[in-house]
Formats: C-alpha cells, structure tokens, sequence
C-alpha cells in the first residue's frame, strides 16, 4: 500500500526521524534486529521523506546484508523511494550503502545527492549485489562525485567487494587525482586488483606524481597483489610523508617485498640518504592472517620481516627529527665524517651540537624481536634505541676530524702568540 502510515503503525525510529531529533545524528537502515528497518513500501517511502527534512542525520548506513529477522533484501524500487528522500537531504555528511542493487533511479537521485551535498566526507559502495560488479552506470556516478570534489570535503571513499578490475581503477584514479587533495583514506578491499593497478594507486602516493594529495591510509587486502605490485607501493612512498597506514594481504610475498619497504623506511648509503628516509609510515598491516593485527606480532616472528618491523616501530615516534637521529644511529654505528671534511674545522660544531641533542632526548624504545634456537620461541622484549655508547661515539667523530686535519687541531699559533705578547711587554 502507498498511503500515509496510521500512527499506531509508525515506528519509534521513524518517529525520531520525522520529528527531527536531534539526539538522532546516526541512521542504521538494516535487517539486523537492533537497527531500523520500514516492513512497507508506504514506510521506506515515509522514511525517504523524513530524512529529506531532517536537519540532524550526520551518518546514514543503508545495507541489505544479512537475514537475521526474516524481512526481505531492500528492492530496487524501495531503495529508489528512500534515496528520492535522500536526494533532498544536505545535512549528511557520511553515506554507506551496502549490498544493494542500484537502479536507474537511485543512480540518478544518489548522483544528485553527491552534487548537491558538498559537505560529504564519506562515501561507502559497497558489496555489490551483482557478481559482474558495480554497473557502468554506478561507476560514472561515483566518477562523477570524486571529479566535482572541488570544495575538498570528500576524506573517506570505500569501494571494497565491488569486482573492481585495473581497468576501472584506472578510471577511479584519474577522477581522484586532479579534484580530490583532500582524500585521506581509499579502501578497495577483495576486489580484482592487479600488479598493474598497484602501478596506478602508486600515482596517489608518489609525491612526485600527486605532489598536494595527502592520502593517509590505503586499504587494499584481498586482491590479486604480489611482489611486483608491493615493490611498486614500496617506491611510491620513499618520499611520502602523509601516509601512514598501508593494508594488504601477504601472503604471496617474498623477501623482496620487505627488502624494498625496509631500504625505504631506513635507506642505507650516506648519513643523508637515511635522513631523507621515510619517517611517516608506521603500519603494514597483514589481512591475510587469522586475526587482524598491525606489525609486529610475536607469535609470528618473520626474520625477513625484522628490519622492517623495526623501522616502523621507531616511526611510530611523533617527533620526526627524533626518528632520523634513531635511524642514522642504528644505520651508521661509525658515522663517516669524510663529507664534512671539505669546508674544514666549519662543521665540527656543528657535529657535537648533534650529539647533545641526541643525548638530552627522551628514552624512546622499540620492540627487537629475536628467536630462541633451544626452543624455537619467540622472545620480545624493549630496548633503547639509538643512544648505546653515545660519548664514544662523539669522541670517534671528533678524532675524525682531528685525523683529517691534524694541523687545526695543533695549537701551533699559541707559542707564536705568546711571543708576541713579550716582545709588547
């Protein structure tokens, strides 16, 4: 039936929605028995009109996923009366949409809604219902929101489980680049993706490619990535000083993979080279464990994976000038002087006011993780890093210098000087 809810049948929900109640900021639309779900068309096109003149509504989650009540999947036409509602609705500003089918006329009234809500900061498709994924048509709206970004409010897209191929995210990524700097999170979990599209999300993290995108997280577990691909997000963010979180399923890695993160996090070479290191990143998270866990985890020590670990151990430090001091002391245990040599005694200061910066830090520690051969367990434990023998340390560069350039250091000119001072008397 179409015609107006009896109001002994209104739901308490609904009811909050049509009064515009302001405790109500999160709509969970969901056949899952703690959530709001209309049992009538008359109802989901009751509730697509009161969320139309509801001011207090900041996230919307919409999911046909699960039958924990018996009640049918949300229909086509259901959907398309509750998003002509939406369509109308400026005060969202987080839309999740998950395991739906989208018509013609939801496309068009959910691409309306992205035009005209420009204070959208997430956007959620998820799931797709139809196995070939998302439609060409559902592509070129969600292609058409991340290309009229232009206000710069959009920091949160999720496209995962959408059968989502290189081809199409060559299409994503284009629309993204130019328009979307404020993205701060792209998730495109269990899709189709490829070594090849792992060259094109690099474009998103390579600062040299997208110098003003400020991606902060990538989400990309359960794809068809392997070393090649890994190696290519690797290089992208050598220089990347936003990102901090990169997910994947590693499984399928070897030990390239983690040669090429660790000499990205901590590059080896000249004192310099390690200070242009990557300091930002401190997760690489493994999805394709049996629990989600951030790096490292003890009971499933990888000695491939040690240096790396480190490395992002000692990232996790919010001082970032800190996080270079760490690294050149772990990196460079006899510090070469040699390059410092050309302008002189100039640098030498220069050299021992590191040092004591070194020493006034605070005791920053960092997991070591380290195997016990006579019973194959695993120990962890903290250490200090950095600061081991660090007066010795100085004292070595200090001889450096005095070995480079013995005559500057001789006080040769004092017995002259003092000559002169009796010569005056």
């Amino acid at each position: 039936m179409d015609g107006r809810l009896a109001p002994g049948l209104v739901h308490p929900k609904l009811q909050q929605i049509q009064a515009n109640d302001p405790a109500l900021t999160r709509l969970e639309i969901s056949r899952i028995p703690t959530c709001y779900y209309p049992r009538s068309d008359a109802e989901w096109a009751e509730a697509g009109h009161s969320i139309a003149r509801n001011t207090h509504i900041r996230v919307l989650y919409i999911s046909t996923s699960g039958d924990h009540t018996g009640l049918p999947p949300i229909s086509p036409e259901n959907l398309a009366r509750l998003c002509v509602g939406l369509n109308e609705n400026r005060c969202i500003r987080e839309l999740f949409i998950s395991g739906c089918i989208y018509s013609g006329e939801v496309l068009r009234c959910l691409t309306s809604f992205f035009q005209q809500n420009v204070g959208l900061t997430t956007l959620a498709i998820e799931d797709n219902d139809d196995r070939r994924g998302l439609s060409p048509a559902a592509m070129n709206s969600i292609i058409y929101t991340l290309q009229n970004n232009i206000g710069g409010s959009l920091k949160r897209i999720n496209l995962s489980s959408n059968v989502i191929d290189d081809a199409k995210l060559r299409r994503l990524v284009a629309a993204l680049r130019p328009h979307s700097v404020s993205l701060e999170e792209i998730d495109v979990l269990n899709n189709c993706i490829e070594d090849t599209g792992c060259t094109y999300l690099s474009n998103l993290l390579s600062k040299e490619a997208s110098p003003r995108f400020g991606l902060k997280r990538l989400v990309m577990p359960l794809n068809f990535i392997h070393d090649e691909g890994a190696i290519t997000l690797a290089t992208a963010v050598a220089h990347n000083d936003t990102t901090e979180e990169l997910q994947l399923s590693c499984e399928e890695f070897t030990k390239a993979t983690w040669d090429a993160f660790s000499s990205v996090l901590c590059r080896s070479g000249s004192i310099n080279d390690t200070f242009l290191s990557n300091h930002t990143l401190k997760k690489i998270i493994d999805y394709s464990q049996d629990e989600f866990y951030e790096e490292p985890f003890p009971w499933d020590y990888d000695p491939r994976k040690h240096d790396m670990n480190a490395y992002l151990q000692i990232n996790q430090i919010a001082n970032k000038s800190h996080v270079a001091m760490h690294k050149i002391l772990l990196q460079h245990p006899d510090m070469d002087m040699k390059p410092l040599f050309e302008r002189g005694l100039e640098l030498l200061p220069y050299v021992v006011e590191w040092f004591e910066k070194v020493k006034d830090m605070p005791t920053e520690t960092v997991i070591d993780e380290r195997i016990n051969l006579e019973d194959e367990r695993v120990v962890v434990w903290d250490v200090e890093i950095g600061t081991g023998n660090l007066y010795n340390r100085k004292l070595s560069a200090i001889f450096k210098f005095a070995k480079s350039m013995p005559l500057l250091f001789v006080p040769g000119n004092a017995s002259s000087q003092g000559t002169k001072k009796q010569r005056i008397k």
